[in-house]
């Protein structure tokens, strides 16, 4: 089902790129996966995130100074470091039913990909900028115009894309009935956190953001950021705003219970019939705005 539905993913996205790369005056497009950084006086990186752009069109897991290459009417090809590595293990070249759109080139070090990029017309990088690319030959990094169109097209999903997020809430759905198990049983915060990672079949690194795992009072901070592990005495209500990852694209769910079948527990019962009306409401040709002004009312 995702092959068929990736490549007409793929042509929409050639068709959307196309346009945008006229219309700014550039011939060619090199997205940049993003690079890892280390932790301050440590040899620790920071947790790496796709750039989405890439995500967009390669479904690859931690593509860490990987490229790809786009030029109208021809291949796609994708820079991928393989680093000669005595301590980790490096990626293995894919092989899933995307890459068959795809010419792989192999580099052995980052720095490998300026050869691979050089030549390429009127080139426009999009991604994380670095000082090493500034005088590998592109035409401009980010550009504003550029990325407005693309980010504009972004938001209308393609049916591989929506597929994606379907699965990401199917993954996340499972996380959060085990949660909700967890919290009936009596789990600290950080136990349902741990409950939650293991049904959804996430590390904690995979996850789209940091969950909001929330026990009694701890639920009234809108952003709550801790995981207490010891076990409240008391426990009345539970918040928790979880979500997961496919091929780049997340889901987001966030649920209130109550532990008792008390006032609280209606007044939840009740906000989830008012969410199910508005969702009702929710239409080709209704305004968003509308829907939303209808949640406040």
């Amino acid at each position: 089902m995702l092959d068929s539905l990736y490549s007409d993913h793929l042509a929409t996205q050639r068709s959307r790129t196309d346009a945008a790369l006229e219309h700014c005056g550039f011939e060619s497009l090199a997205i940049y996966a993003g690079g890892e950084r280390m932790q301050f006086l440590d040899d620790v990186a920071y947790p790496f995130k796709t750039n989405p752009h890439f995500a967009l069109w390669a479904p690859l897991a931690d593509p860490i100074d990987c490229w790809i290459v786009y030029r109208p009417g021809e291949r796609l090809r994708l820079i991928l470091l393989q680093p000669l590595d005595y301590w980790h293990k490096p990626p293995a070249i894919p092989d899933d039913y995307w890459t068959r759109h795809f010419e792989i080139r192999v580099i052995r070090a980052p720095n490998e990909a300026r050869a691979l990029l050089a030549g390429l017309p009127r080139c426009a990088c999009i991604g994380e900028p670095r000082a090493e690319f500034d005088d590998w030959g592109f035409a401009a990094v980010n550009p504003q115009a550029l990325l407005d169109r693309l980010h504009f097209e972004r938001a209308r999903k393609t049916p591989y894309e929506i597929e994606c997020m379907r699965r990401a809430s199917h993954r996340a759905a499972a996380g959060h009935r085990a949660a909700q198990t967890a919290f009936r049983a009596g789990a600290s915060e950080y136990e349902i956190h741990q409950a939650y990672l293991s049904a959804s079949g996430q590390l904690e690194r995979e996850l789209p953001y940091g969950s909001i795992v929330a026990l009694n009072a701890n639920a009234a901070v809108l952003h709550y950021q801790h995981q207490e592990r010891a076990r409240p005495t008391e426990r009345f209500s539970f918040l928790i705003d979880a979500g997961a990852q496919f091929n780049g694209y997340a889901s987001d769910v966030t649920r209130t219970y109550s532990y008792a079948d008390d006032e609280f527990a209606a007044l939840i019962q009740a906000m989830h019939g008012v969410q199910q009306r508005l969702c009702d409401q929710v239409r080709a040709g209704v305004d968003y705005v509308d829907i939303h002004l209808n949640a406040h009312r």
